[in-house]
Formats: structure tokens, sequence, C-alpha cells
């Protein structure tokens, strides 16, 4: 099947459905535990110090500073990442950027808001 709206890859990323055929897709049933699982990772997640640090890496790109980040999740685990703060602007507000199963291995420079800081955390795979 080919792709049904206009792409510059080599493989059809619909997979042959269109918009349509994607909203027709109905959600699962959840399982019988899901609320109470996620409610116990909450619970776990608000006892933890995340110990946040923040380093300027000294560069500027793209109109903005670069700074590494880093803090504790759960069982003591490391997540790192970048903020990117625009290059003098006052930060008026944020956007926390996620990223799939791929992870991520950069920042992602494109978006220019004005007065706006960037996060991209690089996410733990999850582990109960």
């Amino acid at each position: 099947m080919s792709a049904r709206f206009t792409h510059g890859f080599a493989f059809d990323p619909g997979y042959g459905y269109s918009l349509d055929d994607f909203l027709s897709v109905g959600a699962p049933l959840a399982p019988a535990d899901f609320a109470d699982f996620w409610q116990a990772r909450y619970a776990r997640a608000l006892h933890v110090q995340p110990c946040p640090r923040i380093e300027h890496t000294g560069v500027v790109r793209d109109g903005f500073e670069i700074y590494d980040v880093r803090y504790l999740s759960t069982d003591q685990w490391v997540i790192e990442g970048w903020l990117l703060i625009p290059q003098g602007q006052p930060v008026t507000r944020a956007l926390v950027f996620g990223h799939g199963y791929g992870g991520c291995d950069a920042p992602d420079f494109r978006l220019k808001l004005a007065g706006t800081a960037l996060l991209f955390p690089c996410l733990r795979g999850f582990c109960c």
C-alpha cells in the first residue's frame, strides 16, 4: 500500500492508513490493575529527591544557550537532557518535549517561540 499523504520517507509511515482509518481505530480496554499500577508509580515518584543539576555548556546555537541537565528519578535512575534558553530574552514559558522508544541524541533547535525555554529530557526506558 502507498501512503495517503505526502512525506519524505523511503517507507510508508502511515502503514497505508488514511486519517479516517487511524481515527476509526478504537482503544483497547485498560488492564484491571491499570489505575492501581500508575497510582503506585506516582506515589513512589513523590518520595524522590530529584537533586537537579543545570550546567551551562558554554555553547550558543541558533539563538539558544545550551545547558546540560540531570536529575534523579525513581530507583536512583539518572535522567539527563538539554535545556535551551533563548539568548537575550526573558523566559516567560517553557515546553517539555518527550520522545519515543528510540530516545534522543540531541535537542531540536527548530522551534523558536519568543521567551520560551525548551527542555529535552532523554527519558529512561520503562522499569517496574
